[in-house]
């Protein structure tokens, strides 16, 4: 039987001005921050599911790879509430320095 990893859900709703504050205090957090769209994008009416591979350059020049689905609930042309899920795992595990994967190596290895 499988058993998939425990998910961290974080819901954010609120002040607009709030939450890009927390978005801009997280990139200031890091050196870099690549994202990739991994399709297909679920759309039905006004729910949007997006899988997402985030890549977070750290200050010791790092990487921590983070795969993630965004619900999103739109009204018109903007986000009116917004739900992350996340396995917490992906922040803990080793990560090889940006150097190494600009030669291509696997990013996980133990």
């Amino acid at each position: 039987m499988y058993r998939a990893a425990p998910m961290q859900s974080i819901e954010r709703a609120g002040p607009r001005a709030a939450l890009v504050d927390v978005e801009g205090r997280m990139l200031q957090a890091h050196n870099g921050v690549a994202a990739t769209l991994i399709d297909p994008v679920f759309i039905s009416g006004d729910q949007v599911v997006i899988h997402w591979l985030f890549e977070f350059t750290r200050p010791n020049d790092t990487v921590m790879r983070i795969e993630e689905l965004t619900h999103q609930t739109w009204r018109g042309d903007r986000i009116m509430a917004e739900r992350f899920c996340y396995d917490p795992a992906q922040m803990r595990v080793r990560t090889l320095p940006i150097s190494a994967l600009r030669l291509g190596v696997l990013l996980h290895h133990h």
